[in-house]
């Protein structure tokens, strides 16, 4: 995620704020409320599918878009992110 930050703070996109695990992006989503999230399918505490799932499935953070990252090439993960 540090190359995607160097990345998107050349470009300017405005605040970013990083975290550590899913139990801290839900938290973040409801404080915060993103323009967008980009989220790693693989974090610790509560991973990025159940992390999207529960994002979706709250009326506070369901209209936040959520963008889904893997370095995993499992094609039965990715099938999963598609369908969630």
């Amino acid at each position: 995620m540090r190359t995607v930050r160097l990345l998107l703070e050349k470009d300017d996109v405005g605040d970013i704020i990083e975290c550590p695990d899913g139990i801290d992006v839900l938290e973040k989503a409801v404080d915060v409320k993103p323009d967008l999230i980009l989220m790693d399918i693989m974090m610790p505490k509560v991973g990025g599918l159940e992390a999207f799932r529960c994002l979706k499935a709250s009326p506070i953070t369901a209209e936040i878009p959520v963008i889904m990252r893997t370095a995993k090439g499992d094609q039965g993960l990715l099938q999963q992110a598609k369908e969630a």
